[in-house]
């Protein structure tokens, strides 16, 4: 990939941004001329800003630090120096080992403005557009900004239809001196075609405490129904109004205030809550934000079964998202809506996790709702399309388990294998360990034998072993693991941390909640004294070295919650047992 970066350089598409640091704050380019490279992709066909590669293709290798306060000018540069504000979709990657920042931009539906005037990407490079440019695109676009029905000026309504504290959190220090300028930037504002300045639909849903006033079902009805049908009879029901921000907060409380938590001793008390609090979060979130508000008869409805919660969100998918590929691409369909909800402050709900704001610019939400759930439940939710509603149906936990006790068998060349140790992992990352007998065999209780695990094996001398989606209930389990050289073998770390036989301190292998893995390293250098955590691929070699001389070469093969598989080669023996 970086031949390819050298080789192919810049060209329409494509703009590498080689970035200067003072320590982890990012000193050039400025937000002024990155929001002109955006702008100027935007007005073109789209385009993608690669931070962290200089001109002739080479990667920098940015430090977390100073990618988390790119990305923050990044942010900052889309919303306050480019009008309309525009939403790319901001993702750190690796290439061959050095980190980055992808800034991938989407063509515009309107004209973008910057810093730097109305630009246009020609080329490998940006230029001003000349006036006949400016009008053809505007005709262009015109018909196309239609499309953005929350843009929409709302008659008779204005700047003193929102609300200052619901609109005040938005604004950046520098854009709070004119708040009505920041606002219009936004997508907030708009000026009808008399040029009196409205608020927007988005303006009305995010800024005002009864978007109800002018849109009667931009809300969300939530019912809890007794058991698996609606003939049950209901539990509990709300009618969930407000700004769409307290709409999404209100109707996960709901859920998560109706669902079941069952508990079970494993060995301590360990609760098991009907449905993943993430997915939740994450499905309102999409409902919400993703609707068609221009279907003013229906609104969102949840409704809560025994064995399922279903999320109705009116519309059909935006822009040619199917079902099938809804997790592989994004697509918005209220694009304001969307750019605020970005950086509005989440604050302390349910299923939200670290995140800061409502939505990420990853739009990871659909990925995330299917993995939650699965860890969760073990089963997929369902995306179905009928009609003009999309329906979500996220399955319920087991919460009345079927516990068994069940056997593995581990070998080596069709011979048994005694003292492997077995760790045999939920979907929820919870686990169960044990070591083989004589007979190369263990037997673990499990709390239920329905739900697909993992289950990693491992031993000093051996290889590492890892199966995938093994359910209990369809059979029992045989491993066969590869013999190594003597000094060489495999280990499992639970809750994080532990050694490897040979070597002094003690492994960190991290997998985070965006899915980067990371190691940190107690008393030992890795590979050749890079600064930790030494970020790596599963089954990539890490050199390690202790202080007493020691070198190891280690593969991380697996990190599954707090839990890691690895297998090591020994290198060097320290100089003292040579």
């Amino acid at each position: 990939m970086r031949t390819r970066l050298a080789d192919l350089g810049e060209d329409a598409h494509w703009e590498f941004k080689q970035i200067k640091f003072s320590g982890s704050k990012p000193k050039s380019p400025s937000q002024h001329q990155l929001a002109d490279e955006m702008a100027a992709f935007a007005n073109a066909d789209g385009g993608t800003l690669l931070c962290g590669v200089t001109d002739d293709g080479q990667l920098q290798d940015l430090a977390r630090e100073q990618m988390e306060a790119l990305e923050m000018r990044i942010v900052e540069a889309c919303r306050s120096s480019i009008a309309p504000p525009i939403a790319p979709r901001i993702a750190r990657r690796k290439l061959d080992g050095k980190s980055l920042i992808e800034v991938a931009v989407e063509a515009g539906t309107a004209m973008h403005r910057s810093p730097g005037g109305l630009l246009l990407r020609v080329g490998s490079s940006r230029r001003a557009m000349s006036s006949d440019e400016s009008l053809r695109l505007a005709e262009r676009r015109s018909q196309a900004r239609l499309t953005w029905f929350d843009r929409q000026p709302i008659a008779d309504t204005g700047f003193a239809s929102l609300e200052e504290d619901l609109w005040k959190p938005l604004l950046s220090a520098s854009s709070a001196h004119d708040p009505e300028a920041a606002l219009f930037r936004m997508g907030i504002l708009a000026d009808d075609r008399t040029g009196r300045r409205c608020a927007t639909v988005a303006g009305v849903l995010l800024c005002s405490s009864n978007p109800q006033r002018w849109l009667p079902n931009a809300r969300v009805t939530a019912t809890c129904y007794a058991g698996d049908t609606r003939a049950a009879g209901q539990v509990d029901a709300r009618d969930i109004g407000g700004p769409i921000s307290a709409q999404i907060a209100e109707a996960v409380r709901f859920v998560l205030r109706n669902a079941r938590v069952a508990a079970r001793k494993d060995p301590a008390r360990v609760d098991v809550p009907q449905f993943s609090a993430r997915a939740v979060f994450e499905a309102m979130v999409n409902a919400v934000a993703h609707r068609d508000y221009s279907i003013k008869e229906r609104a969102v409805r949840v409704a809560m079964f025994a064995d399922r919660v279903e999320i109705e969100s009116p519309g059909a998918l935006a822009n040619g998202l199917t079902v099938d590929n809804m997790a592989l691409h994004q697509s918005t369909r209220n694009e304001a809506v969307a750019s605020v909800l970005r950086y509005m402050p989440v604050g302390e709900l349910p299923g939200a996790q670290e995140r800061r704001s409502f939505m990420e610019t990853r739009g990871d939400g659909v990925t995330i709702i299917i993995e939650e759930t699965r860890r969760a439940t073990g089963r997929d939710p369902q995306f179905e399309l009928d009609g003009e509603t999309l329906r979500l149906t996220i399955p319920s936990a087991e919460l009345e388990p079927t516990a068994a006790t069940v056997a593995i068998t581990v070998r080596s060349e069709g011979s048994p294998l005694a003292d492997v140790s077995v760790m045999a992992l939920f979907p929820n990352t919870t686990w169960v360990r044990g070591a083989t007998d004589e007979h190369g065999e263990t037997r673990l209780q499990l709390h239920s034998t329905h739900l697909p695990m993992t289950v990693f094996a491992a031993a000093p001398g051996l290889a590492a072993g890892r199966a995938e989606r093994w359910v209990p209930a369809e059979g029992a389990l045989s491993m066969d693991l590869d013999a190594l050289d003597v000094g060489d073998g495999s280990v499992i770390l639970e809750e994080a941390t532990g050694e490897i036989p040979g070597l002094l301190g003690r492994l960190n292998p991290i997998r985070d909640s965006l899915d980067r893995t990371y190691l940190y390293a107690d008393r030992m250098a890795v590979n050749n004294g890079a600064k930790q955590p030494v970020h790596f691929a599963f089954g990539e070699t890490l050199r390690l070295a202790d202080s007493l001389g020691a070198e190891y070469g280690v593969q991380i093969v697996d990190v599954v919650g707090r839990s890691a598989l690895v297998q090591y080669r020994r290198i060097k023996r320290p100089p003292q047992i040579l």
